[in-house]
């Protein structure tokens, strides 16, 4: 897997949080949350060296994500949010 696919894998998984429940802001706990388990659905077991690195290029993936106009970073307290934009 790449760093595009991650991408688009995070991408999906905060898209579909969204139309779920309605959230537009999630912090990095909660993305690393949700990729995992899409990550597992998609077969990738340990085996995988994403499975032990995808939280690095998670970080990645959530600033290309900015990058694109996709998201947007807010500090809300003390959490950091990545806010989908409109």
């Amino acid at each position: 897997m790449t760093k595009n696919e991650l991408k688009e894998i995070v991408r999906d998984c905060m898209l579909t949080e969204n139309i779920n429940s309605n959230k537009i802001g999630f912090t990095l706990i909660e993305i690393t949350k949700l990729v995992y388990s899409s990550l597992v659905k998609h077969g990738i077991t340990p085996d995988d060296d994403i499975f032990y690195s995808y939280q690095y290029d998670l970080r990645w993936c959530l600033q290309e994500l900015r990058n694109e106009g996709f998201t947007s970073f807010k500090k809300m307290g003390k959490f950091n949010v990545h806010c989908l934009c409109e």
